[in-house]
């Protein structure tokens, strides 16, 4: 994860470079798998403002573990069954997704208002 704590100023730096790191990972699948390569230029968008959300849910969960990869690694596992997996339909990933989303929107707010995240105290 992110070798920042959440509540310094260069989080979101490390967030989101992160994010660019999976989106390039991601790249490939859009080529190979038919779920991929049938989406939109909308919902590719979405995809990548997920993936940046869920590296800032990651950076806080890494964060409030006190670093712990297992934390981080499970929820990740949770995240793919419930929002990229064949077993999830549309409505439960857009729940999923939404969910991802409001929480990275709602520990940003809290860092820009000088809040405590998920981290230490």
């Amino acid at each position: 994860m992110a070798p920042a704590r959440s509540l310094r100023p260069v989080w979101a730096f490390f967030a989101l470079a992160v994010a660019l790191l999976w989106s390039i990972w991601h790249a490939p699948r859009f080529a190979i798998l038919a779920g991929y390569a049938g989406l939109g230029p909308f919902t590719i968008v979405g995809f990548l403002a997920d993936l940046a959300a869920g590296s800032i849910v990651l950076t806080s969960i890494d964060d409030g573990t006190g670093g712990s990869v297992l934390s981080a690694a499970v929820w990740h596992a949770l995240s793919n069954v419930a929002a990229a997996s064949a077993a999830a339909d549309g409505a439960v990933a857009a729940v999923v997704t939404a969910g991802v989303v409001t929480w990275a929107v709602s520990l940003v707010q809290r860092a820009r208002a000088g809040l405590p995240g998920l981290g230490p105290r």
